[in-house]
């Protein structure tokens, strides 16, 4: 269905791309990082990842 197929587009762009890298950078700020500073890192990366999925779906 064409939605898809223009979110799969969508995945494929910078600004997924950047999602995708700073989830990794929380990833490994969790496993080595300060507990509470992981935290709002980790957060925002999942804040980043989602809006990213929402302007896929929006077009």
């Amino acid at each position: 269905d064409r939605r898809r197929v223009e979110f799969n587009g969508h995945r494929q762009t910078q600004g997924w791309k950047g999602g995708e890298a700073e989830l990794q950078n929380s990833r490994k700020t969790l496993a080595e990082g300060p507990q509470n500073n992981c935290k709002r890192i980790g957060k925002s990366a999942r804040n980043d990842l989602y809006s990213s999925q929402l302007q896929g779906y929006g077009k």
